[in-house]
């Protein structure tokens, strides 16, 4: 009789640690399915895509905009490199680009140096085409300018070289007439880098990211993952308690 009732007490005692690791780890269990169950349907939701901006968070995260920013004029519109984004007005237009060499205008076209190709937009920045070497655009392309004529002019490390009306063909020049103008860095107001800064920090931290961070618990820096592997091993004996008190209660 002894023996049953320590079994009894036994059983009930570990009933008690169940419910105390039960209640322990249901914020762990919360947190895990509902970014587990978002993670699995990132396309469908679009995660990848969605930006969070929220200002505590990107503090969290030590996201910053560039402080420096290349600002060219064509025209009277303005292009802006800030980090490895090129924004027409205070529109993003391109993505990964290494150095902005200058924008011009031509034609209602606004025809900009990207890493050695050129990047052509309409007046209202709506992307028209990225022409590079296989387009014919001549090698070590280093700044943009146009002649007195108003067509295209490049420099480039092999000499300079004039444009068709088309873009297509290039002929290279060996004088260039004083009425050349060329693209040079210019100055942006401080409301416009503000609010490009402000565009290019909201652009940086997908949805997507923070929900793997919270399921692994990077979110957390360093110690993060070691709270989810003691959230582990805290499921596990929650499941080990669990069969262990229900098989003590077999009949």
């Amino acid at each position: 009789m002894s023996r049953a009732k320590g079994a009894r007490s036994r059983s009930a005692s570990l009933a008690i640690w169940h419910r105390r690791l039960g209640l322990s780890a249901a914020l762990f269990v919360l947190v895990l399915a509902t970014t587990g169950l978002a993670l699995n349907h990132t396309a469908e939701l679009g995660l990848d895509r969605r930006y969070l901006e929220a200002e505590w968070l990107l503090a969290w995260y030590g996201i910053q905009a560039p402080a420096e920013a290349s600002v060219f004029v064509a025209g009277s519109l303005l292009v802006t490199q800030m980090g490895d984004r090129v924004y027409f007005g205070t529109r993003p237009v391109e993505e990964g680009v290494g150095t902005v060499g200058g924008a011009v205008y031509i034609d209602d076209l606004v025809v900009t140096a990207v890493d050695g190709d050129l990047l052509i937009l309409t007046a209202s920045g709506e992307r028209v085409e990225r022409l590079g070497r296989k387009d014919g655009v001549p090698a070590g392309l280093a700044g943009v300018g146009t002649d007195s004529e108003g067509g295209l002019l490049l420099s480039t490390d092999a000499g300079l070289y004039r444009a068709d009306a088309e873009f297509l063909r290039w002929s290279e020049v060996d004088a260039v007439d004083a009425n050349v103008v060329w693209s040079t860095p210019a100055t942006a107001d401080a409301a416009t880098l503000a609010e490009l800064r402000a565009d290019y920090r909201g652009r940086i931290l997908s949805l997507e990211r923070v929900l793997l961070d919270l399921h692994s618990g990077r979110i957390l820096g360093r110690f993060g993952p070691l709270l989810m592997d003691f959230a582990a091993i805290l499921l596990t004996l929650l499941a080990v308690t669990g069969v262990w008190v229900w098989s003590s209660r077999r009949p």
